[in-house]
């Protein structure tokens, strides 16, 4: 009999036992999330029900790599557009929200006799509420065009980023034992620091490399090259003596910048769910159910301060970030659960021995509890709203009312807020590269030349070097123009009244930047006399050079975050893939029939049935299995895909071609120019059409067939990405 190793048998015993009790949980419509669960208590040592796994450390292996996978493909489906366009209002309403529950949890712990360090934890296990189960709730009840449930998702977006922000904090708490604000604040003040310097370096380089190397990229390497940057990541985030999971995140969230993101992420959904499912089973293998039996009171206790709590946290963040009352309590009552990150949360202080062991089984145990009472908390949302309306005195909702009209301009006229537009990142992302430069050219001087340090012609060389290196970024803080796209006239005008002092400000920020800088190699004593010489070459020889390499940088810089297609974000225009389900009301109507277009406002642009790409006359017939690409804003794409009843973000396949939006410009030489569009045959050459045009300041969505391509004319082309 050949000899079969532990992991195989503990690997084919866990996906065995999962797969069999995530059917089961399927036919129940319950989360999936709560069948890896059981199926990890069903293996747990605590149970005799199933076999359990014989070498339990190789598991805890495999399921660290399932937080590093996680955390990657939240990355990949992460996009600084999303940050942007979830806006202030998801920003306070998330952070209000967490805060809270922090303080909720923190207090609880407290009252109970636990420690401060398992109050903590506790206090960030209830922060972040579960996207798996909300969006599954909003899939059974049919929501996903609601209004409110946009609000949930942005904040649920910031929730993201603020739970891998907790995941390294606690980290660094639970590593040092201690509790200190100003310890706490070094902490923040360096991760700041880093996640700036990583997203900044790796969005300039990491699309740049794709880019040169995309013609010879198959699936099968893009994935490769994809895993191999994020474990990359993950030791330099190491390195830094940050967790993996933050250098995962971080990786993804680059990569999802590029264009090549999209086909990474398809490939790697299968390898991300694998994993995942590996660490959900871990951590349910960690319950022990007759000690879950003595901690049922703090159980229930915990689940209904968790459900209070984010019901109120989510609504007054909300009604604070001026949104209306019916809409926050909407939005409270669809957060009000527990989830994934309580378990990676719950899972960090255990690996590191600071908490006690029963807070596993109580975090699973609540997250159960509110995810099976969240479906019927957005169904009650109507009756509370109606409850709290009828109890809340006139003045106080006409109040609310005058609020949420006032919150729109509040501060847009006000000298800080424009001036933090106009000038905060500029000045924050190019004082963080000065640093980083000077670090690094100091780190590898001591590398390469570890005598320097002895030989002043040596360190006054590298000074000079250092100084060329941030020139640019140095000029950017001391000269660069005010961004004032998006200010009130009003506000421009404030900012031109204080222009003195602006430029005396950031005068005296580049001169403390250059003696920080040029410090680290020549004495104090010796900075002034280099500062004069050295500055007034570079300004008198060089300024002009320096200019033009940093607009250059900054170009570069901006073409990769969203790519070219942020420049479409005016239009308000965005597309989006969705599946004709077999028992969606569209099967058998012809797209004119069907009215999509009347209905929700969106357009038609292309069809995918099995290998073939369609570009639909009003005749066109849908089928069960279409992949329908609508084009149209945010908000008419959500209301259309309650119509379709199931959402799909890429075409699967042997080799699905990746569909997105790309420009193109009509140059003087190029073979449109002149042509009407329907005599330039786009669908052949790119299995695409054009779906907008800029011409100057016109902008043409659906432009007509007949409509002669000048030159200069910007195409916005609808297609095979491979081919455009």
């Amino acid at each position: 009999m050949n000899h079969i190793a532990p992991l195989i048998y503990d690997l084919g015993i866990i996906l065995c036992t999962a797969g069999a009790v995530l059917i089961l949980f399927r036919k129940l419509n319950q989360p999936i999330v709560l069948g890896y669960l059981m199926a990890g208590v069903l293996l747990s040592p605590h149970t005799s029900i199933f076999p359990s796994v014989r070498e339990p450390e190789s598991v805890k292996i495999w399921a660290e790599i399932g937080v590093i996978f996680l955390l990657f493909g939240l990355g990949l489906e992460f996009s600084f557009r999303k940050l942007v366009q979830v806006g202030r209002a998801s920003v306070i309403a998330a952070l209000v929200e967490v805060s809270l529950m922090i303080f909720l949890g923190f207090g609880v712990g407290r009252a109970l006799g636990w420690s401060t360090m398992d109050s903590i934890f506790l206090g960030g296990m209830m922060a972040i509420s579960s996207t798996a189960i909300i969006i599954r709730a909003f899939e059974e009840l049919k929501l996903k065009g609601q209004k409110f449930t946009q609000s949930v998702f942005g904040i649920l977006i910031v929730e993201d980023i603020v739970a891998v922000l907790l995941l390294v904090l606690l980290s660094t708490i639970g590593i040092s034992r201690s509790f200190s604000g100003e310890e706490l604040a070094s902490e923040l003040l360096r991760l700041s620091f880093y996640l700036l310097l990583w997203f900044m370096v790796g969005l300039f380089l990491v699309p740049l490399f794709l880019k040169k190397a995309r013609g010879l990229l198959t699936d099968e390497m893009s994935l490769i090259v994809g895993l191999g940057l994020c474990l990359l990541m993950v030791i330099l985030a190491g390195q830094a003596g940050f967790s993996p999971a933050l250098g995962a995140f971080v990786m993804g969230s680059i990569l999802a910048e590029t264009r090549e993101g999209k086909r990474i992420d398809k490939m790697f959904i299968p390898i991300r769910n694998l994993f995942a499912a590996i660490f959900f089973v871990s951590v349910g293998m960690l319950i022990d159910i007759q000690l879950l039996k003595t901690l049922l009171p703090e159980v229930l206790l915990i689940t209904l301060i968790l459900v209070v709590g984010k019901v109120f946290g989510v609504t007054f963040g909300s009604l604070l970030s001026g949104k209306p009352l019916k809409q926050s309590i909407e939005a409270g009552s669809s957060m009000a659960q527990i989830g994934e990150f309580s378990f990676l949360i719950a899972t960090l202080g255990l690996n590191l021995k600071v908490i006690r062991p029963e807070l596993y089984p109580i975090a699973v145990s609540v997250s159960a509890i509110s995810a099976f009472l969240t479906p019927y908390l957005i169904q009650r949302s109507g009756w509370l709203h109606l409850q709290v309306e009828r109890r809340v005195p006139s003045a106080l909702f006409s109040g609310l009312v005058r609020y949420q009209q006032a919150f729109g301009s509040v501060g847009r006229e006000t000298l800080l807020p424009a001036l933090l537009k106009a000038l905060g990142a500029k000045i924050i992302l190019n004082s963080v590269m000065v640093v980083a430069i000077t670090f690094g050219t100091k780190i590898l001087a001591h590398a390469f030349f570890p005598d320097y340090v002895n030989s002043p012609i040596a360190r006054l060389g590298l000074s000079f070097l250092n100084l060329i290196l941030i020139s640019p970024f140095l000029w950017a803080i001391w000269l660069g123009r005010l961004e004032t796209k998006g200010l009130s006239p009003v506000a421009i005008e404030k900012l031109r009244k204080f222009q003195l002092g602006i430029s005396v400000a950031r005068t005296v920020l580049v001169v403390y930047l250059l003696v920080f800088s040029l410090g680290q190699f020549i004495p104090v004593e010796a900075v002034s006399g280099f500062l004069l010489v050295g500055v007034t070459l570079v300004l008198a020889l060089g300024r002009k050079i320096v200019r033009k390499w940093y607009i250059a940088l900054e170009r570069q810089l901006l073409s990769h975050i969203g790519g070219e297609s942020a420049t479409l974000l005016p239009w308000d225009v965005s597309f989006g893939e969705y599946e004709v389900h077999p028992n969606s009301n569209l099967v058998g109507q012809s797209l004119q029939s069907s009215n999509l277009r009347a209905r929700f406002g969106v357009s038609v642009s292309l069809i995918k049935r099995g290998d073939r790409t369609i570009f639909p006359a009003p005749q066109e017939l849908l089928m069960p299995f279409d992949h329908v690409y609508l084009v149209g804003s945010e908000d008419q794409l959500q209301e259309a895909s309650s119509s379709f009843d199931e959402s799909v973000s890429i075409l699967e396949g042997k080799k699905a071609e990746l569909i997105g939006l790309q420009s193109l410009v009509v140059e003087e030489d190029s073979e449109f120019q002149g042509k009407a569009i329907r005599e330039c045959g786009i669908k052949n050459k790119f299995n695409g059409l054009i779906v907008g045009l800029e011409r100057g300041v016109e902008r043409i969505l659906n432009p007509q067939p007949d409509l002669v391509l000048r030159k200069g004319d910007r195409l916005w082309i609808l297609g095979d990405l491979n081919r455009i």
